[in-house]
């Protein structure tokens, strides 16, 4: 296993992933290789964050409230 990559095959649900620390989180376990899927009530910011992981080359999704 690499050694930057720690969450390679794994799938995170991140509560609050559009804004502050859980976009942070969201972004961290991207970076670390999992697929990610924030879930908020922020639409907007939500969309933002998930075109950062995505653009990036990496995999997920929002799922909002």
């Amino acid at each position: 296993m690499q050694p930057e990559k720690r969450l390679l095959d794994k799938v995170a649900i991140v509560s609050g992933g559009a804004s502050g620390i859980g976009a942070e989180t969201v972004r961290a376990f991207a970076m670390h290789g999992a697929v990610v899927v924030p879930c908020d009530v922020q639409d907007d910011p939500g969309h933002g964050v998930t075109k950062e992981i995505t653009d990036a080359g990496g995999v997920g999704g929002l799922t909002a409230s």
